[in-house]
């Protein structure tokens, strides 16, 4: 970055490190070839050699062979070194390659890393023989870190062994081997000749692989040869969970079916090498047998490509990727292995360890040409895997899976790019490779389906042999040696092997692969007893289409979501004697109804009624033990039967729900029994179709398939009812049904959990877990707010139930009442299985149960939104906080914690789970924010998923605003962390947690919504208030900013988080602009001064020049203004106006009338270079219709090679031109004339032609055709408009209108001059056209003056001198007035008898800037020269003139006051303004002229009101008022420089030299929360601290200053609002007021003493003058807002009465009239007091809880 420190630059450094990632073909090192070294082969042609191949071997040369010698000081990305350090002293060193990143390979080894560049490779290492450590204690310390003690298992631990045994081994030092791991074939391993204590090992990778795929380990690993075992045992360890279980993952697979006399596997088979760390044998011989399975059942798609097949695991804990698949080698994590006692992890070993497997097939030894084919390398591999995995867990799991991934996959393919992007230059995001991860497997798995259906083979089981046999022929050839793939390729491969047509398959990969989204089918059934037919209305949607439609561009762009999915269908409709049909439909239309012919001839009353009858006489007899009827049920439930409820007692005990007689009624109406849509799961869509609930629920029970059950299970979820809830819970019971569909029946009793179904779901929940898991209850409970369930000791021998163990307990913590919150019987649960669990006597680890428990405690505890309403109960956070099982509930975690502390779990996991429960509950306010307990997780030394979880933690507590030491650790972290995981899960966060706290309100004040009732009113984008947000907080903390540069311009930071932090940026800084490069723009021609000369005035004229006034100039030097006047031969007479010497020159007197000087029109700045006015209007009109043609997408903005994905934009074009920057031109008048814009234009179309080419199909050269064609079209019209006109000539203009005149016509004037000296003639320069002048009997000429000085003084106005005798003509002679900013001198002779004219009107001041004084605002000036606004300079009379004289005429008195106060305020209001006018009109010319009056005020500075003039500055501060205010104001945009103390360095480097008592509004807060503020005046004048300082600093015309007076303003205009009453409070007061003159008492109240002074002359003897107080003066006040609270209204009250009480003795009427009224105000007062207390707290009820979204 060219400047570091500034932030707003980082489109720099993004655009250079996006460019630095790219892949060039100049590279990084050159080498020259001398001449002579290229020598072509020498081998001598075969004899049976084809004339082809013949050719071919001509082209063949010699090998080059170039040594180049290297070192690697410091390793980058490309390497990963593990040593032990302070905070992790028991990892073993050892170092290791990654593919963190594409440039990886260039950071150890010269290398082309191009993908495609392959070749071999001979590696060889030298490195010691021996790795030495410490004692052998630190080996026990490594075993129990790597989770292998005992007591992680739930055993007692091993033996204790004898101390001094334990001191003999502690003196001795472990040694372990050093090996040597890396892609091909050890060739040898030899002692170093020169050095014992080194070993030289030597690798030769034979296949041609590239760089990319080349990998290494060195360090002290284990290395284990993986035996090839008997098939069917294979399987058993290899595909069954730990300890066995195989028939829990293996129903209905293959690997039952399997004969166990298969015969043994060839003698010759591939070695597999598996290696580890020390400490981790037994984990990873239980975890990688799979290998050898996998590796047996890859071999049907092709032979292994290489020889060996190794896989290393090494430390995670550094390395933030540490999976890297390179040539028969794989490279990853220690975290995947695992011991037997482990259940939850078995899954994603065995699924990892076969993908990396499958890998070497499908992308390492085959790889994409481009990274459009990347797709497909990945989707072959993952689909082999999942083939794998059928064969090895059984089809029901592998069918369940591809259900969910569909289901995931419909729901993410919104918004996101096609599988397969043409002309795509750059590799995926992780985001996006996630995304294709999950879809790609998924179209070849339909794809295979398609093939299968249209030709007569087996699908991709012929068609991936196919392509692995050419690769490992090398037949698919890009280059030399180079296995490469294609999606065209592929297509024909597919084409040629399976048959079928092929505009099918073209069709078939257009809507799959190139183009995005999936269907979504909304199908509606009806059956038609005419035609005998079931009729299906289809309709076809797809989401990604219709969220394109509201951004065109992407419906043509990369995104390309396709709108209508054809294909075939397979309906399978289940009639009522029971047999399926299949029907297949054509779909081809969004919306279609589709016949489908019934065969069934009777309804399915029949066989509701008599197989009834028949299954109740079988339930009978199989009850009372007959074999024949027990085999009958099993037929009729298809092995899903429950012969527990056949008993009425059980049904009774379980709340089983019947079978309504309406019920009855309409499934004996019901013409079949359900249908399925896409039975053979051959499209990935979305599905909605709507039957019945009883037909769902004869599919779950009698449809074997897994997926016809799961789709029945989500159904019913949706259609909750007693009966629902009764057969999913009876689901839940049944053990033939696959445990992944009792778990989802289970999640499905959530919905039944309501008050409308009498929570039968919650207490089925709860039965179902006490059943199977609890101690029996001593009485039967059917209440299921009485549960109260005391676990057994753990048993997970059964890891079905294992499995339906953890779902019950998530299921149990989700149940919320009709308010959203969790029934108490609910924690309770949750806090006793915490308190009684007990892990004693079994053989596997409770670890990740416990964590399910915590993880579902913490969900329980947080209040949701309810179903019906969809809002927040408004239950009282005080209330959450005191539930009682609040405090048990984190004892239980805290207890574990410790625990997990001193035995540490697997992976930490309770500790994990921990966190996120304490998480929770402070994003819940349950619990308060205690950032320093998380932070001491995320040290380095912890295990990196409890430091990830408590950096989440963190981040969601909003550090980056306002913890300044949090703020700076986090990004240390970022840039510094030995862990590189740590480092990118923490980046992540930093960029997921932005919307979340964004919908927070978190990071800025929710903006006010204004809403209007009309039709018309604009929609609100909430897309565009969030990026405001985030740009006010964090975006503005000056600490968030500097942290955030400074880390992401670390040269070794990680790339990944390099990324993040870019996008961060993004979201919160303004980008600063960047200049184009090679722009060349012509310069404008500069502005040349024009000679001052004298010459007429006309009335509509051009305006006078601005003059610019310094302080510096005296009287000698100051320019001279000279106007002359109408008559000849009267010399002109000097006047000193604020510093100028003007020249006077008396005219002759003429009876004209006054005409003020128009404004003329200004020439437009686009005609500055000479273009004419209808040129501007064709060019402007031109291109606003380019703008709004939709083909000009592309060039509107210039062209960014990092967004528009062009790097080498500016390498090919030079001249780059876009619409934008020449509408720039034609507003800066850059263009001589309208065929330079038109040449521009041409010059757009040019650039895009060039680098994109013409007629190939490119969308931009595409759209710049048709741009262009468009502006031909325009413009030959606009050419065609200017020659007519041209033809025509210009029109006639109307005559001038002649002046209205009474008197004769007046002498010519001659034109005023400007005469200034030549030092002084750039500050003014101006030159009047001669235009000749019509009459005029006055001239209004206006000068703006603006000054820099800080005070312009001039002398008082004088009286001026009689002037001379007046010439017989009674006109008046014609004179000049001048008005400074409200001051004004006159020079008038005394007017003549005759009638004055009217007075000329002044010229309008704006408003946008005033006058303040230039002292500091806590000591304004004593005094204050008329007619200066008193209250400007913070001076306001609280008494009124007339309470002041005590007299009966102070009442008249007063009232002409206020009159006259009024009339001077409006005109003061009038005056105020930055500019100075000088109004000229035409009286006489005295002999002297009095002086200005004197100028004080300073310029750009608010004059607002002092805040001491609404405070008492003696009074103390009300410290959470001006807190409140001063966080007010540290959200403006002018306090970005003014919230922190000043940072001396750079430019401030003498900031504290210059200034000697700095403040900021930091220290002012800090101050006030310390309480070292005594009164108003202290904290004021700390804020006017802050203003003289900048003024100070940076002088009053610097943009800091501008932006402190706009802070002052707002400072002084917050304390008058926070000093006023609230509109509440005013409103009831004045009500009280109003009541109170209604009072019969109050008659004596209404007016002031001083109306009736004269019949009461001694009441001021006994009130003092001043302190009377009547109604009607408070209510004055009171309206007028001079009241600043309750206390102060009050007040006057009580003195109003006091003054009563003295003056009235207790016995008058009047005295008891205020008493009575004393009575009156007192209760109203309070009564007003309490009601806004009442309102805050209670609210409304129906409300919903308090809404963040204000409404005005």
């Amino acid at each position: 970055m060219t400047d570091p420190t500034n932030p707003h630059t980082y489109p720099e450094l993004k655009r250079n490190v996006w460019r630095a990632t790219q892949e060039g073909e100049e590279g990084e090192l050159g080498i020259a070839i001398p001449h002579g070294c290229v020598v072509k082969s020498s081998t001598v042609a075969s004899v049976a050699a084809t004339p082809r191949e013949e050719q071919k071997k001509e082209d063949e040369y010699e090998p080059i062979v170039i040594n180049v010698e290297y070192e690697v000081p410091k390793p980058g990305p490309g390497i990963v070194v593990v040593h032990p350090d302070q905070d992790n002293p028991s990892r073993f060193p050892h170092v290791f390659t990654s593919a963190a990143s594409d440039m990886g390979a260039r950071n150890w080894v010269p290398c082309s890393d191009f993908r495609l560049d392959r070749c071999t490779w001979e590696l060889q290492f030298i490195v010691p023989r021996l790795l030495y450590s410490g004692p052998s204690s630190r080996r026990n310390q490594l075993v129990a870190a790597n989770g292998e003690d005992d007591e992680m298992n739930g055993r007692a631990g091993a033996a204790e062994e004898d101390d001094d045994a334990q001191e003999e081994d502690d003196e001795e030092e472990e040694e372990w081997p050093i090996s040597v791991v890396a892609s091909g074939d050890l060739v040898e391993q030899v002692v170093h000749p020169n050095r014992s204590d080194r070993v030289i090992w030597h690798y030769a990778q034979a296949t041609p692989v590239s760089v990319h795929h080349i990998a290494w380990a060195v360090g002290p690993f284990v290395v284990t040869e993986v035996q090839a075992q008997a098939k069917t045992s294979a399987m058993s360890e290899a595909g069954a969970v730990p300890g066995g279980a195989g028939g829990m993952v293996g129903e209905g697979g293959a690997a039952a079916e399997e004969d166990e006399d298969e015969e043994e596997d060839a003698p010759e088979v591939t070695k597999i090498r598996a290696l580890c760390l020390p400490g981790r044998e037994a984990e990873m011989a239980h975890s990688v047998p799979v290998l050898r399975q996998a590796m047996d059942y890859f071999a049907k798609f092709g032979s292994y490509p290489f020889t060996t097949y190794t896989v290393a695991f090494v430390d995670s804990l550094s390395s933030g990727s540490p999976t890297f698949h390179s040539a028969a080698m794989s490279l990853m994590g220690s975290d995947l292995l695992h011991p037997t006692s482990i259940i939850d992890q078995a899954y994603e070993t065995r699924h990892l360890l076969a993908h990396s497997l499958a890998v070497q097939w499908s992308g390492v030894n085959l790889v994409p040409k481009t990274y459009a084919d990347l797709w497909l390398t990945t989707g072959i591999a993952l689909h082999m895997t999942s083939l794998f995995l059928r064969a090895l867990w059984g089809n029901n799991e592998y069918r369940f899976r591809l259900k969910k991934d569909m289901i995931r996959c419909v729901a993410q393919d919104v918004q996101r790019e096609p599988l397969s992007v043409s002309n795509k230059q750059w590799q995926p995001d992780g985001d996006q490779m996630q995304f294709i991860a999950l879809k790609a497997p998924l179209v070849l798995y339909i794809l295979d389906k398609f093939l299968r259906r249209s030709g007569t083979t087996l699908g991709l089981e012929n068609v991936l042999p196919k392509i692995f046999l050419d690769a490992y022929q090398n037949a698919l050839t890009f280059g030399v040696n180079v296995n490469v793939m294609t999606t065209k390729d592929f297509m024909k491969i597919c084409r040629k092997t399976c048959g079928g047509s092929l505009d099918a398959i073209r069709n078939f990969f257009d809507q799959w692969v190139y183009r995005s989204g999936c269907p979504t089918f909304i199908v509606s059934a009806m059956f038609n007893r005419k035609k005998m037919a079931v009729e299906l209305n289809v309709t076809q949607q797809c989401a990604s289409a219709i969220w394109a439609k509201t951004a065109p561009l992407e419906e043509s762009g990369h995104i390309r979501p396709a709108d209508i999915f054809e294909g075939q269908m397979t309906i399978r409709i289940h009639e009522a004697d029971g047999t399926p049909y299949e029907h297949v439909l054509d779909i081809r239309q969004d919306f279609k109804r589709h016949e489908v012919p019934f065969n069934t001839k009777y309804k399915r009353v029949r066989r509701n009624t008599k197989r009834y009858q028949a299954r109740q006489a079988a339930a009978t007899a199989a009850a009372q033990g007959d074999l024949e009827a027990q085999e009958d049920m099993s037929i009729m439930d298809v092995g899903f039967q429950l012969t527990q409820w056949e008993d009425e007692s059980e049904r009774e005990r379980w709340r089983v729900a019947d079978w309504s007689e309406e019920d009855d009624t309409k499934m004996s109406q019901a013409t079949y029994e359900w249908i399925r849509i896409d039975a053979d799961l051959e499209w990935i869509c979305g599905v909605q179709f709507d039957q019945e609930a009883f037909m769902w629920i004869s599919q779950l029970q009698r449809d074997r398939d897994i997926v016809a059950q799961l789709e029945a299970v989500h159904a019913l979820s949706r259609l909750p009812s007693q009966i629902v809830a009764s057969n999913l819970a009876k689901t839940v019971l049944v053990t033939n049904y696959s445990f992944r569909i009792r778990m989802e029946a289970a999640l499905a009793l959530i919905t039944c959990a309501t008050k409308t179904q009498d929570y039968l779901g919650l207490f089925y929940l709860f039965k179902l877990f006490q059943t199977r898991y609890c101690f029996d209850p001593e009485t039967e409970v059917k209440d299921p707010f009485n549960f109260r369930c005391i676990p057994k000791t753990n048993d997970f021998t059964d890891l079905t139930e294992y499995f339906l163990r953890k779902t019950l307990v998530t299921a149990i913590s989700m149940v919320r009442d009709e308010k959203g919150r969790t029934p108490p019987v609910v924690l309770q649960f949750l806090v006793d299985l915490l308190a009684y669990n007990d892990n004693l006597g079994n053989k596997y680890s409770d670890a990740f149960y416990i964590s399910t428990v915590m993880s579902g405690l913490g969900h329980a505890f947080v209040a949701v939104a309810t179903r019906d309403t969809g809002q927040f109960s408004d239950t009282d956070l005080s209330e959450r906080r005191e539930n009682t099982y609040l405090e048990p509930a984190l004892e239980e975690v805290d207890r574990y914690m410790s625990s997990d502390r001193l035995v540490p779990s697997y992976h930490n996991v309770i500790t994990t789970a921990g966190i996120e429960f304490k998480t929770k509950l402070t994003m819940a306010n349950l619990i308060d924010e205690d950032r320093l307990y998380f932070f001491h997780y995320t040290r380095d030394g912890n295990y990196p998923p409890v430091r990830i979880a408590a950096f989440d933690a963190l981040v969601l507590f909003n550090p980056l605003h306002d913890a300044w030491t949090l703020v700076q650790y986090i990004f240390h972290v970022l840039g510094e962390d030995s862990s590189t995981l740590v480092q990118r899960c923490l980046a992540h966060s930093l960029l997921t947690s932005l919307p979340v706290l964004a919908a927070m309100h978190d990071l800025a004040a929710p903006e006010v919504v204004f809403e209007e009732e009309s039709a018309s009113k604009k929609e609100r984008d909430p897309l565009t208030s969030v990026l405001k947000a985030l740009k006010k907080r964090p975006g503005r903390s000056i600490n968030f900013r500097r942290n955030l540069i400074a880390t992401v311009d670390l040269p070794d930071i990680d790339p990944e988080v390099r990324l993040c932090l870019l996008k961060l940026c993004e979201s919160t800084i303004r980008p600063e602009g960047e200049p184009l490069p090679k722009v060349r723009l012509p310069a404008r021609p500069p502005s040349v001064a024009a000679t001052p000369v004298a010459m007429d005035i006309p009335t509509p004229g051009p305006t006078l020049p601005k003059l610019k006034l310094t302080s510096s100039q005296t009287a000698s030097t100051l320019p001279r203004i000279t106007i002359p006047s109408r008559g000849t031969g009267v010399s002109p007479l000097p006047l000193a106006v604020d510093g100028f010497e003007t020249e006077v020159i008396p005219p002759t007197p003429v009876p004209v009338k006054k005409v003020k000087v128009k404004v003329p029109a200004k020439v437009e700045p686009s005609q500055a270079s000479g273009m004419e006015s209808a040129d501007v209007t064709v060019c402007t009109n031109t291109l606003k219709k380019l703008f709004k043609d939709k083909n000009s997408l592309y060039f509107r903005a210039p062209v960014d090679p990092v967004k528009s994905g062009a790097p080498g934009y500016f390498d090919i074009i030079s001249d780059p031109m876009d619409m934008t920057t020449m509408s720039h031109k034609l507003a800066m008048g850059q263009y001589n004339n309208r065929h330079q814009f038109r040449d521009d234009f041409k010059l757009i179309i040019a650039n895009a032609y060039k680098y994109n080419g013409r007629g190939n199909g490119n969308l931009v050269s595409d759209n710049a055709d048709k741009l262009d064609k468009a502006f031909d079209k325009t413009w030959d019209r606009a050419e065609e408009t200017l020659r007519r006109m041209a033809e025509q000539g210009p029109p006639a203009g109307k005559p001038p209108k002649p002046p209205k005149v009474a008197r004769p016509q007046p002498v010519p004037v001659q034109e005023p001059t400007l005469e200034t000296s030549e030092e002084h003639s750039n500050d003014v320069q101006f030159a009047v056209p001669a235009v000749p002048a019509p009459s005029t009997s006055g001239r209004t000429l206006s000068f703006k003056l603006s000054t820099s000085a800080s005070q312009v003084s001039t002398p008082q106005p004088q009286p001026p001198p009689p002037p001379p005798a007046p010439t017989p003509d009674p006109i008046k002679p014609s004179g000049f007035k001048i008005t400074l900013g409200g001051s004004s001198m006159t020079a008038n002779p005394p007017p003549p008898a005759v009638e004055p004219p009217p007075k000329p009107k002044k010229v309008k001041i704006p408003k946008s800037t005033t006058f303040s004084d230039n002292l500091s605002y806590a000591e304004p000036p004593s005094q204050v020269e008329a007619p200066w606004d008193a209250a400007a300079f913070g001076y306001n009379d609280s008494v009124p003139l007339a309470e002041a004289l005590p007299s009966a005429s102070h009442a008249k008195h007063k009232e002409k006051k206020e009159k006259k106060d009024k009339k001077e305020k409006k005109e003061k209001k009038e005056k105020r303004g930055r500019d100075e006018s000088i109004v000229y009109t035409e009286p006489d010319i005295p002999s002297e002229l009095p002086p200005p009056a004197p100028l004080t005020q300073h310029l750009h500075r608010p004059s607002q009101p002092h805040p001491l003039t609404f405070l008492d500055g003696s009074a103390s501060v009300d410290v959470q008022k001006a807190l409140g205010i001063i966080a007010k104001m540290s959200k403006m945009n002018e306090a970005l420089w003014f919230l922190d103390p000043v940072d001396p360095t750079g430019p401030l480097a003498d900031y504290f030299t210059i200034i000697k008592h700095p403040m900021d509004l930091h220290t002012m807060s800090s101050k006030l929360h310390s309480g070292r503020y005594h009164n108003n005046d202290e904290l004021f004048s700390d804020f006017d601290l802050i203003v003289s300082n900048c003024e100070t600093f940076n002088g009053t015309e610097s943009q800091a200053t501008g932006f402190v007076y706009q802070l002052d303003g707002a400072w002084r205009a917050e304390w008058e609002k926070a000093s006023r009453l609230s509109y509440q409070a005013k409103r009831s007061l004045l009500s009280l007021m109003k009541k109170g003159f209604e009072h019969p008492s109050s008659y004596a109240f209404h007016e002031s003493v001083d109306t009736i002074i004269d019949q009461i002359p001694t009441y001021y003897d006994y009130i003092n003058f001043g302190d009377q107080r009547d109604m009607g003066t408070i209510r004055k006040n009171l309206e007028a807002d001079k009241y600043s609270s309750i206390e102060a209204f009050e007040a006057d009250i009580e003195l109003m009465l006091e003054n009563c009480f003295i003056f009235n003795g207790t016995t008058t009427p009047i005295y008891q009239c205020g008493l009575d009224m004393q009575q009156f105000f007192r209760e109203g007062i309070q009564k007003i007091r309490a009601d806004p207390a009442k309102k805050r707290t209670g609210g409304d009820k129906a409300g919903g809880g308090s809404s963040k979204r204000q409404k005005v």
